[in-house]
């Protein structure tokens, strides 16, 4: 297993008491040998008060409100909501006078001690995440999902007898202040045009994606990449001289586990891959061909980990996507209605692709979507991801507000003017009448995708006020609406 060094020194302070604030100010507080520990976040709502009266119960010292940096002065160690951005007062200020800074997963990681595998890239972390879980399953072991996940708990709120082997998804934002986490078998598995508001360039990001396997003087044992372009292949290589045990995998020839051929049939994706130099034929109920390559991933790691190649193909032929992950929506109508993540330009051309193969060339059918974006993406991204949505034979854009103060009623600038390059579309900033609209004029045989938001909730109105609409609920509700009037 990967070395992993002890803690730094406290007094501690938990900057920001959402998620994986809340599992570090639980998981600190109750070491045997505590440290002072401060809890922080820059929001004084009700939500926060409860967080903080909970972990004040525990002997977290909370406060509520301003930018925290007064608190630097009695903290010896920060650990950051992955939200938090280096540019925010508190980790800007914390850099200026060399207090060490710690993501919530590299806490987790280095008070636990059972085998990880971590999964990275811009698109596919969940699904991949969720295939491996189900394989380790089937091979008798006892997975958990942890981290950048809403499918599991943040690692350092895993609890110790959950299970034998941690699978956990990690992010770039976490990646920043991680500065020793190696899984024991780290995956990546692609990288192309997100977040980037943030990291400010692909080569920044990379950088931190790179983080998951190499460090200056480390590599992980294992690697398993997505080598499907020049960033992979590279990462790859560089991890190989390091020493490590490395499975490539992708559609080019020259990788260790190459997809030959993919076809979407009867319900089924059946797929031929030549893995390691024998040919196998690979079942899943996971519609598009980029889930194909998830599965193959799932199927690298699972060979890395010896788990019988008869063992893995059968979980992997039973195995569901994550919620939300080209989630098929089933209320008995005649066309298919499918809820996807896709949130950035890459992850919507993929799930546009996959629509079309569900369409089987048919004329007399449309391939209708629903598409969004984030005001704190960048214009560029942005209007990529209108430009990838135009694909759609019928397109209305909406709203997806992800904070309070971002704008209300309008699109963020570079969605629309994007889209309106390729086609002319719709614009209904009311996400529920927009997906009410799409579903209400599909026809039988149309694929309908409703993009963006996949299982997350917690959308605002235009009064900033949370609305906890989900995108696979309100799709049932409007179905079961129209149901008659077909």
């Amino acid at each position: 297993m990967t070395q992993r060094p002890p803690l730094p020194d406290g007094p501690y302070l938990v900057a920001g008491l959402a998620r994986s604030g809340q599992a570090a100010g639980r998981a600190l507080a109750t070491l045997p040998e505590a440290a002072p520990v401060l809890g922080w976040d820059v929001r004084d709502v009700p939500r926060t008060r409860a967080t903080a009266r909970e972990l004040s119960a525990l002997g977290v010292e909370c406060h509520l409100g301003g930018d925290g940096t007064a608190l630097l002065e009695r903290a010896a160690c920060v650990i950051p909501s992955p939200g938090i951005p280096p540019t925010a007062p508190l980790r800007a200020e914390a850099a200026r006078r060399g207090v060490p800074v710690l993501s919530e997963l590299e806490l987790g990681w280095r008070l636990d001690r059972r085998f990880t595998i971590g999964v990275t890239g811009t698109n596919g972390k969940s699904t991949v995440v969720e295939l491996v879980r189900a394989v380790l399953e089937h091979a008798g072991r006892r997975p958990a999902v942890a981290g950048n996940t809403t499918f599991g708990p943040p690692l350092s709120g895993l609890p110790a007898d959950a299970a034998d082997v941690v699978v956990a998804e990690v992010s770039s934002y976490q990646l920043e202040t991680c500065p020793a986490f190696l899984p024991d078998v780290a995956v990546l598995t692609n990288l192309s045009a997100d977040h980037l508001e943030r990291h400010r360039s692909m080569r920044a990001y990379g950088d931190l994606k790179r983080r998951i396997a190499v460090r200056e003087d480390a590599v992980a044992p294992h690697a398993v990449v997505g080598a499907g372009g020049a960033y992979g292949r590279a990462l790859a290589a560089d991890c190989a001289r390091r020493g490590a045990v490395v499975a490539t995998y992708g559609r080019r020839a020259g990788v260790d586990y190459r997809i030959r051929q993919w076809t979407w049939m009867g319900g089924e994706a059946r797929t031929r891959v030549r893995a390691r130099g024998e040919t196998l034929d690979l079942t899943t109920r996971l519609p598009g061909e980029h889930n194909a390559l998830n599965a193959v991933a799932a199927l690298a790691v699972a060979d890395t980990l010896d788990v019988p190649r008869d063992v893995t193909l059968r979980a992997l032929a039973g195995a569901s996507a994550p919620p939300g992950r080209l989630e098929a929506i089933d209320e008995g109508q005649p066309f298919h209605v499918l809820v996807d993540y896709a949130h950035n330009p890459q992850g919507i051309r993929e799930s546009l692709r996959a629509g079309r193969a569900l369409l089987d060339g048919r004329p007399e059918t449309s391939l209708r979507v629903v598409a969004s974006a984030l005001s704190v993406h960048v214009a560029s991204q942005r209007r990529r991801m209108g430009r990838a949505a135009a694909q759609a034979d019928d397109l209305v854009l909406t709203t997806d507000r992800l904070t309070p103060d971002e704008p209300a009623g309008v699109l963020p600038p570079g969605l629309a003017e994007g889209a309106r390059e390729v086609c002319a579309c719709a614009v209904v900033p009311e996400r529920a009448e927009a997906l009410a609209r799409v579903l209400g004029r599909a026809r039988p045989g149309d694929v309908v995708l409703v993009l963006g938001r996949g299982e997350r909730r917690g959308m605002f109105d235009r009064a900033g006020r949370p609305v906890e609409l989900d995108d696979r609920e309100e799709a049932r509700r409007v179905l079961r609406e129209l149901a008659p009037r077909r």
